[in-house]
């Protein structure tokens, strides 16, 4: 099944992530007037975490879930990705983060914001390689469980900084993330090109479990000159029946000719 004529309901990040992960109407919460959250209000500001939200509720049937990349959602200790019903995290908690240094301030800053978990870490490597890598280990991870999962991955790419593959002198040139004396249309290009790349890894992966074809379901959101930054998949073993074909359309209403893949 497609839907061939679905719209994010807001073109900035964090209001349209308070309508993804909640299902609602982004300003019926406080965080979803912030357009967009950024690190200068005087006031918390953030996603309740006793609000429900997807993971939370997937939890409670037991999905096991992950968030890779972007948060944008509030910072610790109040606010995150663990808080609010997701199991792990990896990726960036603020509004962008440089694709080499991982800070949202000039190379020499203190201002690292990659985390596992809630703890911050230091690794090389260009973001949106990072993301990918990690999004092929965890749907691996499940798959080989045999649990139900969720795998949410919201790409930076291609938010400014403008940095494609190989771009690491431009990083340390950077003295601030917003850029405005860089970037190419080549060079947004190939930024898209490499996340359309990690995006065919986690595809490739998905399928290599048995997964992409059978008892999945993929949620695309385009934003941001409408390229693509969010893809989401939800794994059910139980639409499987015994043999590896699909279950009963008349005993699981999700399964059958429309289960297998949804595009938004």
């Amino acid at each position: 099944m497609r839907f061939r004529q679905a719209y994010a309901n807001s073109a900035v990040c964090t209001a349209s992530r308070v309508a993804l992960i909640t299902g609602r109407y982004q300003y019926r919460l406080t965080v979803g007037l912030e357009e967009p959250l950024t690190g200068r209000e005087t006031r918390i500001v953030g996603l309740p975490p006793e609000h429900s939200t997807l993971p939370s509720i997937l939890k409670k049937v037991g999905y096991q879930s992950t968030l890779i990349g972007k948060w944008h959602l509030g910072r610790l200790p109040d606010f995150g990705p663990l808080q609010s019903g997701y199991d792990h995290f990896y990726g960036f908690r603020g509004g962008a983060l440089d694709y080499y240094t991982h800070k949202f301030g000039p190379p020499a800053s203190d201002t690292e914001d990659l985390w596992d978990d809630d703890a911050k870490v230091r690794q090389p490597g260009y973001l949106t390689d990072l993301l990918g890598n990690r999004a092929v280990d965890v749907v691996n991870a499940y798959a080989k469980s045999g649990q139900p999962f969720l795998v949410s991955l919201h790409f930076n790419a291609p938010h400014w900084p403008w940095e494609a593959p190989g771009d690491e002198a431009e990083a340390q040139r950077l003295k601030s993330l917003f850029h405005f004396d860089g970037g190419t249309q080549r060079t947004y290009q190939r930024m898209i090109q490499q996340m359309d790349l990690q995006i065919g890894r986690v595809l490739q992966a998905l399928d290599a479990n048995s997964v992409f074809r059978k008892h999945d379901y993929h949620i695309y959101q385009r934003q941001w000159r409408r390229a693509l930054r969010r893809h989401l998949a939800v794994h059910r073993p139980e639409d499987r029946a015994a043999g590896g074909r699909i279950a009963d359309p008349s005993t699981n209403p999700l399964a059958g000719p429309y289960s297998a893949r949804k595009r938004l």
